[in-house]
């Protein structure tokens, strides 16, 4: 892993969001990119003079990096050595946070989420699904009482699809450090009988497509997804949730963005979603 981008709105979640996102950088020797995106603080109206305009931007603006100055000159006191780029773009965070990522061919976008009630919840809440919406790389919501700590167990929601399965390339860049387990996690409520034949397919489809030496597979029969993914993550004390973040296919994927939001509000483990990867289906 070669770089990590970082957003922060300076709240304690995109604080904690920055904390995560610089142990991690340093884990694995990575650059870290620390980005705010503001947009302008009034609303302007016709008859509003031009010079207030610009001097309320400019005072945004000049607060904005001050403060994105002071958290870089403390990232790089508490880790030495670690490459910190500090900007402050103008735009929505979900586009200005997906063309930063894509300029620096970051590996991952960091962001924070909040157990928060009421309208905190629902404007951070609403940021980090516009970054999952439009990043083009992976996306790690981190809750806001998380710590980064090295990978020993990560979790992978699969609905037992091929090509879902094999999405697991992604994550190379993350597991070639400290090799930890991947347990792959199906969730269906439907099983009864045939439960047994489940298992054996599954095991089969997982010792096909994943090659990779630390592994496993659990199936839940959970009435819900979300509860079924987070009460595994719970007993099991998983480090890390991965999901595919597919857009609607008929039949209806289970892992669709509307789970993703749901379980990112719910979970208290960090969530690191992905898209399909052509290149991975073809590989």
């Amino acid at each position: 892993m070669k770089k990590i981008l970082v957003t922060t709105d300076f709240s304690v979640a995109g604080s904690n969001a920055v904390e995560y996102a610089a142990s991690m950088a340093n884990y694995y020797n990575s650059s870290l990119i620390l980005l705010h995106a503001y947009q302008s603080p009034i609303y302007y109206t016709v008859d509003m003079p031009l010079s207030i305009i610009e001097e309320t931007e400019k005072m945004v603006l000049e607060e904005a990096i001050n403060k994105i100055k002071s958290i870089q000159s403390e990232l790089s006191m508490k880790y030495p050595g670690l490459s910190v780029k500090p900007m402050v773009e103008k735009g929505l965070i979900g586009e200005t946070a997906a063309r930063i990522a894509n300029d620096a061919n970051a590996d991952v976008t960091v962001a924070g989420t909040t157990g928060a009630s009421g309208i905190e919840q629902v404007i951070l809440g609403s940021s980090a699904m516009e970054i999952v919406k439009r990043a083009n790389n992976m996306v790690l919501l981190i809750p806001h009482n998380c710590h980064f700590k090295p990978y020993d167990k990560i979790v992978f929601a699969t609905d037992l699809n091929k090509q879902h399965l094999m999405q697991y390339r992604q994550l190379d860049s993350i597991i070639e450090k400290g090799n930890p387990e991947l347990c792959f996690l199906f969730v269906d409520a439907t099983i009864h009988s045939d439960s047994e034949l489940l298992d054996e397919k599954m095991s089969e489809l997982i010792k096909e497509n994943v090659p990779y030496p630390v592994k496993s597979g659990f199936i839940s029969t959970d009435q819900n997804i979300e509860h079924g993914i987070n009460e595994f993550l719970l007993e099991s004390d998983a480090d890390l949730l991965v999901m595919v973040n597919e857009p609607l296919r008929f039949p209806e994927s289970l892992f669709h963005r509307s789970h993703t939001k749901r379980i990112s509000k719910k979970i208290s483990k960090p969530l690191l979603t992905l898209k399909p990867s052509p290149v991975v289906l073809t590989a």
